[in-house]
């Protein structure tokens, strides 16, 4: 329920319903939608036309969203729920109630009677009044669900605005492709049209074509005529030269045999030809290892040529010492006898040179 606002509220003990909303992370009218759906709980009208909830609403709010998104409680369960967690105070008993309204009324001097028909009317009262919480609680579910539908309608009014524009496109496109057609339709009467004329004038053509036809049929059975003519004189010619062709072919069988026989002939010479070939080829072999062997002693006279040059360096350079020695002999008298025997060994050596130098010699020769 609302209360009508005062002056001698304390604004600052009281909140905006947009500041609880955004505290509990709901919708403003979600908990617009508590205000009548549990009627537990007292707002307040500012003079901004805002709702202002005190201390005890926003509890009350604040368990509402507990039981709901937290504890999973059904609608028709919160307000039971909250008597029981004390949240919202209990009412009391019925007949205890009754029992104080008749000590008040007796106070008042009423009679008994009028007592009992007044608790009678109480009790339809607190029945209608019970019903009357029912349906107010149906009330709010019923308000719940119409927000939703408002908010599934604006959607769906969204949606058609839409899908509307949507349907003028199509309209659009569908008139430019009806005029579309309509000219591929003006533009296709044209061409029948002209295939009409062109098919008249085709026939008129096929007409003339046929009686060609006729006339070249008819010279084409006078060719044929003259076809089998020449044909029938073919023939003739043809057996004429088959004849012919036979008498050559046994012509050609004898020329075949001849040449056959020549075949023959010629085959052995192929064969003598190729054991003459492997004989050359064994010739061939023989001589290149000939050949092998006279590179190899070509190479040795070489190495002897060398040596005996060699050899001959080494007897000038013995005769150039030789000179040398006898220049020393001459000048040195006291070292005549040591030079005596270094010049007989070198006789000696120069000797065994000459002799192996003449066995080089004639070893080359030879």
């Amino acid at each position: 329920m609302t209360a009508t606002p005062s002056h001698h509220l304390h604004q600052e003990r009281l909140r905006s319903a947009l500041s609880v909303a955004e505290e509990l992370g709901l919708p403003l009218y979600r908990l617009h939608s508590w205000e009548s759906l549990y009627p537990v709980f007292a707002t307040h009208q500012g003079e901004d036309g805002q709702s202002y909830y005190d201390a005890h609403a926003v509890e009350v709010v604040r368990h509402i969203a507990r039981l709901l998104y937290q504890e999973g409680a059904k609608s028709h369960e919160i307000i039971s729920c909250l008597r029981q967690d004390g949240v919202i105070k209990t009412e009391k008993p019925a007949e205890s109630q009754r029992l104080s309204k008749e000590d008040s009324f007796q106070n008042h001097g009423l009679s008994r009677h009028d007592v009992t028909s007044l608790t009678e009317r109480l009790k339809q009262l607190e029945q209608e009044n019970k019903q009357l919480g029912e349906q107010l609680e149906a009330f709010g579910q019923i308000a719940l669900s119409l927000k939703t539908l408002e908010d599934e309608n604006e959607l769906l009014r969204q949606k058609q605005e839409a899908a509307q524009s949507r349907d003028e496109y199509e309209r659009q496109s569908y008139e430019a492709s009806k005029r579309a057609l309509e000219e591929d339709n003006a533009a296709l009467h044209d061409t029948i049209e002209q295939l009409k004329r062109e098919l008249a004038g085709h026939k008129a053509h096929m007409q003339v074509q046929e009686s060609e036809h006729t006339a070249a049929l008819v010279a084409l059975r006078e060719e044929l005529a003259r076809s089998r003519a020449e044909c029938k004189s073919l023939r003739d010619a043809e057996q004429k030269r088959q004849t012919t062709h036979e008498a050559e072919t046994r012509a050609g069988e004898e020329r075949q045999t001849l040449l056959e026989n020549e075949r023959h002939r010629l085959v052995q010479k192929f064969e003598q030809s190729v054991l003459l070939m492997q004989t050359l080829e064994d010739e061939n072999v023989r001589l290149k290892r000939s050949l092998k062997e006279g590179e190899a002693m070509r190479q040795e006279q070489v190495r002897l040529t060398e040596r005996v040059q060699a050899l001959e360096s080494a007897n000038a350079t013995l005769k150039a010492e030789r000179s040398s020695l006898q220049q020393a002999l001459s000048a040195r008298d006291e070292e005549h006898h040591a030079v005596g025997q270094k010049q007989a060994g070198i006789q000696q050596f120069l000797q065994e040179l000459q002799g192996e130098l003449y066995q080089l010699k004639q070893l080359i020769t030879e």
